[in-house]
């Protein structure tokens, strides 16, 4: 008989399989919210584009949950707890996240602070993988306490999270190196995939957030002459990112390694100015950089 493999053999293809489905329900998501948009202004050629895209690819994540991985009886802990600074100078925020930050969701809390000097001089000595950082706070604010830390620190995290939703923030917040950016009001599931993304060496806001980012350029501002032009293997990568894929798969379908497609990932988003891989797949359908979809 088979020797059976141990849940933890299964653990890389679980995470990798959640990480596809989680981007392409996000990408879904922001599809259908600049779709709404596009529907009150009346532009239905972009309406049904955008449709079919969202369509697409919600049918390829039910397509993928329908096969990914069992998942054990019980929950594995990760083998590594990630390392958290919490930044607010409110201590009920502080406390709402330690509740959300559980080491069974893969975080340890190391740290806290009530302002964003305290977190620069308190990141040195905790040494946290990530800094939860509020925007808005007494003394040194978020965005000055990001752009101090990362200085000093350069291979450590930073999320903003605000009850802000103001969208030169949000844009001035990702200029300073966050990683992500988070609303106050985001439930425990969006602060949880944007943190893992985060982790992961991905660049993530709130769905709704990189929606609004998107609507102006999505529904008619934007030209190709807006952006910087992608080449050719910047493109590759970008359809494929549009497929939900991970570095890692876009690495095997390209003969690359994850470092030289990381590279083409942070160039796209760069070029096309979006917040996040979902975001990016969105301002380039609307600009038609990605093949019209199969109706």
């Amino acid at each position: 008989m088979a020797a059976r493999h141990p849940p933890e053999a299964d653990e890389p293809a679980r995470a990798a399989s959640n990480q596809t489905i989680d981007t392409l329900e996000q990408t879904a998501r922001v599809f259908r919210s600049i779709a709404e948009t596009a529907r009150r202004t009346g532009d239905p050629g972009l309406v049904a584009r955008l449709d079919l895209l969202a369509d697409e690819a919600a049918e390829r994540a039910q397509r993928l949950g329908e096969h990914r991985p069992v998942q054990p009886a019980a929950p594995l802990r990760p083998a590594r707890l990630a390392r958290v600074l919490l930044v607010d100078d409110h201590e009920l925020a502080r406390e709402a996240l330690r509740s959300v930050l559980s080491a069974e969701q893969g975080f340890s809390v190391v740290g806290e602070a009530a302002d964003g000097g305290a977190a620069v001089r308190l990141a040195g000595q905790a040494r946290p993988d990530l800094v939860l950082m509020d925007v808005r706070m007494p003394g040194m604010d978020g965005l000055a306490a990001t752009r101090a830390l990362l200085a000093e620190h350069p291979g450590m995290t930073v999320v903003m999270l605000s009850s802000h939703e103001d969208r030169s923030l949000v844009l001035e917040a990702l200029r300073a190196g966050a990683a992500g950016y988070l609303l106050k009001g985001a439930s425990k599931q969006e602060v949880l995939a944007v943190l893992h993304a985060a982790v992961a060496g991905e660049r993530r806001v709130q769905a709704s957030l990189a929606a609004d980012l998107l609507h102006g350029e999505a529904l008619g501002s934007a030209t190709a002459g807006t952006v910087q032009p992608l080449s050719e293997r910047e493109l590759e990568v970008l359809r494929l990112m549009a497929r939900g894929h991970t570095n890692e798969a876009i690495g095997y379908r390209l003969t690359l390694t994850v470092n030289t497609v990381k590279t083409h990932v942070r160039h796209v988003l760069r070029k096309l100015e979006a917040p996040d891989r979902a975001a990016a797949v969105a301002r380039a359908a609307a600009l038609g950089l990605l093949p019209a979809p199969r109706p």
